[in-house]
């Protein structure tokens, strides 16, 4: 995908930090698992 990027996140905060930022629960990836997501910008807008 040329216009994707990943990310390895990791840290105490990870989770929670994550979950306000993109489109998708995350609490529902797995470990080693992937899951295409959309970043909100800080208007909550796509």
């Amino acid at each position: 995908m040329k216009d994707r990027i990943t990310l390895k996140i990791s840290g105490i905060d990870a989770q929670s930090f994550l979950q306000g930022q993109l489109s998708n629960d995350i609490t529902a990836i797995g470990e080693n698992e992937w899951q295409l997501q959309n970043r909100f910008n800080p208007n909550y807008n796509l």
